[in-house]
């Protein structure tokens, strides 16, 4: 089952490939099937040249796609008896000519978008929407539109999360993407269902709308959509993103009904003009000056032309008015389609209801044969290559060179470069990969939070080069040195805005809970969230210390050390501090330390706000507890906020420290919005208090 995940709003790569390749092409390949593993995470990906010119998708497991079909059909009546896996992605399908044709830094943008599918979109929930829209009475393509309007920047965001070199590739691509579909077709010209589509990407790229929409049905409607969409672009949990998408579609289903209506009325001005037909002069022409060069477009009717139209429907016969409303639903239907048919290529195919005439979009068995043959080709191309290998490596020990042994020292080497600057050494090897792991937990989360925050706390954007591409105007000579050996070109830089400015007058305080009870996931978390504030405080500037608390309180970080620094062995600290392995919990020994510190640092911050965040499973049961700790809490208050973060149920922080102070995330995806919503209204307050 193929299943189309490729953006509607980038072109397949243009290239005019007639030629079956007369070679297969076995490193380009293993370098594909290795990028697309490393993107998505899923390095039991199958990833195979689809044979098919232009086509790059994600595919399913062929064997459920029967049961799919009849549920989107209505034959099924649900999903239930499915197993998860059914969802997930099984190969990645990449056209092998393109791949030879096209630059590195497309195919990797391709891959990349590919991958972020992959890893973040539900695929259940865009089959289970179809079908629903269907039950309401609506077309099938018109939900497809609004969904693809929506995913495609969400997946997009996800996927530039991981560097500012990743999301400007990304966003480029797509700029020059849209700026052609709208130089080929006015978009006032498209389906409004389109429209919307389109201004949902435009809006994700420039942060407004098309200028041709503003003020428009469209733009309206749009704009009363706009909290949700913002909230979905950058979602992470399914449940929500369900129930933000049904906000969408409730808002944006009316332009369905526009279309129709519109429809109608073209219908009946094409009516109108046959009768007139007959009252024709000689020369062929209308001689009727009131509909004389009419396009059909109801956009160019007055008020009064309008009026009689909808008059004449009023008084057709029911039979005739349900004709005329089939009528225009089939031909909102069949243009929505006929834009969907240009983008979804050979991945999705659009196929008619028996029953209703309308179009469904419905997952399409992947060609077995083609699957076949690319199975054979990579085992034959893998052969050949262990063979090539193989003789290599007999003629490397012949003179003397032992290659792969030089691999794994330079492996080693680098590991312990990064752990040298880590902070850890190499008796800490185990705890050096533990924090890695953790760290790569939290990169794809951290942009998109300060991106929100930056909505309330705006910096100014400075330009700057940035590394890692393969092409550029500069080369950073470093990189060029250390990677060209390897084979690697990413070593040319290209020029970014980067936000920079002042630092926030805000410092902030994390006190993690480092009591027996925190073991297993609920520390896991913790030390996330240290590592989430720890690279956000970074990058905004703001000064932060760290403490853990148990039976007695321990300080991890002050706020005048740097955090990444080797010499100040923070990351190890972070780590040491956290194991959950005290008896007690002492809140307010924690407090008091931070206070300490704070106070002493408000010195060189003058008219500032300090933040506290409290980070715990439950309540205090050593040192100050109770009301009285509730009171010393209040007493703090002032130009000191404190919040909680709490890991276990749901209000066990409220207590101490309020509900409105206090967030519950299940996980470190959940945790940037909960961050955000919790945080809002504290750094708004604080803002106009500085203005």
């Amino acid at each position: 089952m193929t299943l189309q995940v490729e953006s509607i709003f980038r072109r397949n790569p243009k290239n005019d490939i007639t030629k079956e390749p007369q070679a297969y092409f076995p490193e380009k390949h293993r370098m594909i099937v290795n990028l697309a593993r490393m993107f998505s995470r899923r390095y039991d990906l199958e990833v195979l040249p689809s044979h098919q010119k232009g086509l790059w998708a994600c595919t399913l497991d062929p064997k459920y796609s029967p049961q799919i079909e009849e549920y989107v059909s209505g034959e099924k009546e649900n999903l239930d008896d499915l197993p998860p896996e059914a969802f997930n992605v099984k190969q990645i399908l990449y056209d092998e000519q393109s791949a030879q044709k096209i630059p590195m830094e497309e195919t990797i943008a391709i891959l990349r978008h590919e991958a972020g599918h992959v890893q973040f979109s539900d695929f259940r929930s865009l089959i289970e929407g179809q079908r629903n829209t269907k039950k309401e009475g609506h077309l099938p393509t018109s939900f497809w539109w609004i969904y693809e309007g929506l995913e495609d920047p969400r997946v997009n965001n996800l996927e530039g999360e991981e560097s500012f070199a990743i999301e400007a590739q990304i966003k480029r691509s797509h700029v020059n993407s849209i700026q052609e579909r709208l130089q080929e077709q006015p978009i006032s010209k498209r389906p409004l269902m389109v429209q919307f589509a389109y201004n949902s990407l435009y809006y994700w790229l420039h942060d407004k709308q098309i200028p041709e929409l503003e003020g428009t049905e469209v733009g309206k409607t749009f704009t009363e959509a706009q909290p949700f969409i913002d909230s979905y672009f950058r979602n992470t949990d399914v449940e929500e993103r369900k129930i933000l998408i049904k906000k969408v579609w409730d808002i944006a289903k009316t332009l369905e009904r526009k279309n129709i209506e519109d429809e109608k009325a073209k219908q009946m001005l094409k009516k109108k003009g046959k009768k007139q037909s007959k009252n024709q002069s000689g020369d062929g022409q209308m001689t009727d000056p009131e509909f004389s060069g009419k396009k059909g477009d109801d956009n160019d009717l007055s008020e009064e032309e309008s009026r009689e139209i909808k008059e004449t429907i009023e008084k057709l016969s029911p039979q005739e008015r349900e004709e005329l409303e089939e009528k225009a639903r089939e031909v909102v239907d069949n243009e929505q389609a006929k834009e969907l048919e240009k983008e979804i290529q050979k991945t999705f195919k659009l196929k008619k209801d028996n029953a209703t005439g309308e179009y469904e979009i419905i997952p399409q068995i992947a060609d077995e044969r083609t699957i076949s043959r690319a199975e054979e080709e990579l085992k034959k191309a893998l052969k050949k290559i262990e063979e090539e290998e193989k003789k290599q490596a007999e003629r490397d020990t012949k003179a003397g060179n032992k290659p792969s042994r030089d691999q794994e020292r330079q492996a080693k080497l680098l590991e312990k470069r990064r752990m040298e600057e880590a902070g850890f050494t190499e008796r800490e090897r185990k705890q050096f990969l533990l924090y890695q792991d953790l760290e790569d937990s939290i990169r794809p989360h951290v942009k998109s939070f300060i991106e929100l925050i930056d909505k309330i706390m705006p910096r100014k954007n400075e330009p700057t080069y940035e590394n890692g591409y393969f092409t550029g105007p500069r080369f950073d000579r470093r990189d060029l040195v250390r990677k060209a050996p390897l084979g690697d070109e990413q070593f040319f830089m290209r020029q970014i805005e980067r936000p920079t400015g002042e630092p926030a007058r805000l410092f902030i305080g994390l006190l993690t809970d480092n009591s027996s009870s925190m073991s297993g996931i609920n520390i896991e978390n913790a030390r996330k969230i240290n590592i989430f504030f720890a690279k956000v405080c970074k990058d905004l500037g703001i000064p932060f210390m760290a403490v853990s608390f148990g039976a007695r309180a321990h300080v991890i970080k002050k706020f005048d050390q740097n955090f990444d620094s080797p010499t100040e062995k923070i990351k190890p600290r972070l780590l040491d501090a956290t194991k959950a392995n005290e008896g007690s919990t002492n809140i307010h020994e924690g407090i008091e330390i931070i206070l300490t510190d704070m106070n002493e640092f408000r010195k060189k911050l003058r008219e500032s706000h300090g933040l506290i965040f409290v980070i715990s499973d439950g309540g205090a049961n050593a040192g100050i507890t109770g009301l009285e700790l509730q009171n010393y809490i209040e007493e703090k208050k002032g130009k000191l906020t404190f919040k909680g973060f709490g890991l276990g149920g749901k209000g066990i922080l409220d207590y101490y420290f309020g509900a409105a102070n206090c967030t519950y995330p299940d996980g470190i995806e959940d945790l940037p919005n909960k961050a955000y919503l919790v945080l809002r209204a504290t750094l708004i307050q604080f803002q106009r208090y500085l203005a």
